[in-house]
């Protein structure tokens, strides 16, 4: 599922062949097929152009080996997260904590099946949030740019930063995202980033499916319950 997207994007990445086709679903299956791998009907929008690079080291594996991997790795990282975080909130005697694995069961269970990269988002969020309560600013702003570099919608912190009338935290937040643009044009080309933010963005913020429009199941009251 959406983990082949990510894997595919990284494949093409380190082979030198990732540029602003690989958006075009038609184009991309048939440089997938043309690797050996039929029928999968994949598309990488709107991931991205950093997504790519982030699953890149994963392509050292075969697909399945990869997403098996990937998934053990995300789990593990998503445990020690949730642990640190109700331990630093003290309410790891709450009975409610019991609710978690109950309420959040169709995302986490979704993130596993697809091979998604949310579980590790929530990592990255949570431990910059950590970090940035004991004042390591610099690693915390990292995290959440590497966050918001992978999945553009934790750009949203930047108004807590704002709303703490944090000025030096907006400051780094602006320069450690523009070091991360800035390292993808590097290692992608300096069409793609331009392509992306006009093109991929744009259609993507009005909730649209670049291949197809408005996909209507996809702006569902159960989508957003799930």
């Amino acid at each position: 599922h959406d983990f082949a997207n990510y894997f595919f994007g990284g494949e093409f990445f380190l082979k030198g062949e990732f540029s602003t086709a690989i958006y075009d679903p038609g184009y991309f299956n048939q440089k997938i097929a043309e690797i050996g791998f039929e029928g999968l009907f994949l598309n990488f929008s709107p991931n991205t152009p950093f997504l790519a690079i982030f699953y890149s080291p994963f392509t050292a594996l075969e697909l399945i080996q990869a997403k098996f991997v990937f998934n053990i790795i995300s789990i593990i990282v998503f445990l020690i997260s949730l642990y640190r975080i109700i331990k630093y909130l003290r309410i790891e005697k709450q009975p409610l904590l019991i609710l978690i694995p109950l309420i959040f069961f169709i995302p986490i269970r979704n993130n596993i099946i697809f091979g998604q990269p949310y579980l590790l988002l929530f990592s990255f969020l949570i431990e910059g949030y950590l970090q940035y309560e004991k004042q390591n600013k610099l690693f915390s702003i990292l995290l959440w740019a590497i966050a918001t570099a992978l999945k553009l919608s934790p750009g949203i912190l930047v108004f807590f930063l704002i709303s703490s009338r944090d000025w030096k935290g907006i400051g780094l937040f602006s320069l450690v995202g523009v070091f991360l643009i800035l390292i993808t044009i590097m290692m992608t080309g300096w069409d793609i980033i331009p392509f992306f933010l006009s093109k991929i963005f744009i259609k993507t913020s009005f909730g649209e499916i670049v291949s197809t429009g408005f996909h209507t199941p996809n702006q569902s009251l159960l989508m957003l319950y799930k």
